[in-house]
C-alpha cells in the first residue's frame, strides 16, 4: 500500500484527488489529509485509510509535525510482513489568493505598513517546506529498505496557468505560481538522478472551486472552465511509476517516460506539457548549460 500527503485536502482539487486515490485498486492508497480545517461536507471516503491532520502549511512547525505524523502512521502490519515507514507521494496543493492589493489607496500622511504576504507564504514558501521534508523522509525510507526497487517517491505541486502569464488582478498569486514553475524545472532532474525523487507541477486553468466567489463562478462561461477530471488525470500521469499516458489525443505527454521537471498546463479537458523558454543566444545557452551538473555554477557553489 502506498501513502500520500495532500495539502489543502478539505476542498477543491485536494478533496477530489483524495477521493480519486482511495478508489484505486492497484496500487491501493492511504491518504493523510492536511488542511487548516476538516471538510465541511460529510465524506464518503474510507476512514481506515484516511487521516486528517490540522495544518497551516505556511508554518514550518506545522509542516514538520505533519510529516512526523504521516511517517508514524505508515508503520502498519500487513498479512505477510511489516511495511517500512514510507511517504510515496505529496501533493503540495494548498493555496490562497492575494490578501492585499498593491493598487489600493494609500494614506500618504503615514508610513506604509508591511505588506500581507500570506498568499506568497501559502503558495510558495510552503512548497519549499514540503520539498525539504519530502526529500528527507524519502532518504530515510530508502536507507531503511533492504529492497527499495518499488519505492519511487513523487511530488506534484499545484501551480496555475498564471504561472506562465501576467495576472493583473492578483500579482502575489501570479508571482508565487511563477516561482513554483521555476522550482520544479530547477530541481526535478537532479533530484530524480540523486534521490529517485520526481518533482512536477500541474498548472490548471479556471477550475470551479471555492477559491472563486459565487458571482465569478456564475459569470464564467462553462466552455472556458477546466474539468476537475482533467486536473486529476494530470496528477495521475505525473505519479505513474511507468510514466504511462493514455493515447486519446487529450494529452501531449510522452507515454512510458518517468515524469520529472514537467509543468503541465490543464485547460478545458486537455493537458499540455509546456517546455522551457528557448535561450536568446549562444551566451544564454552557455549560461544555462553551466548550471547543469559539472558546470561552472556548481563548482562555484561547492567552493
Amino acid at each position: 500500500m502506498k501513502t500520500a500527503i495532500i495539502t489543502g485536502a478539505s476542498s477543491g482539487i485536494g478533496l477530489a484527488l483524495t477521493r480519486h486515490l482511495l478508489t484505486l485498486k492497484s496500487p491501493r492508497w492511504r491518504v493523510i489529509m492536511a488542511a487548516r480545517h476538516p471538510p465541511h461536507e460529510a465524506l464518503d471516503i474510507d476512514p481506515v485509510r484516511t487521516l486528517f491532520v490540522p495544518t497551516d502549511v505556511s508554518s514550518w512547525t506545522d509542516m514538520t509535525a505533519l510529516f512526523e505524523t504521516a511517517w508514524a502512521w505508515t508503520e502498519i502490519a500487513t498479512d505477510s510482513a511489516t511495511e517500512s515507514n514510507r511517504i510515496d507521494f505529496i501533493a503540495a496543493n494548498a493555496g490562497t489568493d492575494d490578501k492585499e492589493s498593491i493598487y489600493a489607496p494609500m494614506n500618504l500622511d503615514v508610513g506604509p505598513e508591511k505588506p500581507d504576504l500570506t498568499c506568497v507564504e501559502v503558495n510558495f514558501l510552503s512548497v519549499f517546506y514540503a520539498l525539504k521534508l519530502f526529500v528527507y523522509y524519502a532518504r530515510k525510507t530508502r536507507a531503511s529498505m533492504i529492497d527499495a526497487s518499488d519505492f519511487n517517491p513523487k511530488m506534484v505541486i499545484t501551480g496555475s496557468c498564471v504561472g506562465q502569464y501576467p495576472f493583473v488582478v492578483a500579482p502575489q498569486y501570479c508571482a508565487a505560481k511563477h516561482g513554483v514553475v521555476g522550482l520544479t524545472r530547477s530541481v526535478g532532474r537532479k533530484l530524480l538522478d540523486d534521490d529517485n525523487v520526481a518533482v512536477n507541477c500541474v498548472m490548471p486553468g479556471f477550475v470551479p472551486t471555492g477559491l472563486a466567489s459565487p458571482e465569478l463562478l456564475a459569470a464564467w462561461p462553462r466552455e472556458h472552465q477546466t474539468s476537475m477530471d482533467a486536473v486529476i488525470r494530470a496528477f495521475m500521469e505525473l505519479i505513474d511509476d511507468k510514466g504511462l499516458v493514455k493515447q486519446d489525443g487529450l494529452s501531449n505527454g510522452t507515454s512510458g517516460v518517468i515524469k520529472t521537471a514537467h509543468t503541465v498546463e490543464v485547460v478545458g479537458h486537455d493537458l499540455f506539457y509546456r517546455t522551457e523558454v528557448e535561450s536568446a543566444n549562444e551566451s544564454m545557452a552557455f549560461l544555462r548549460a553551466q548550471a547543469e551538473p559539472g558546470g561552472l555554477w556548481q563548482s562555484m557553489y561547492r567552493e
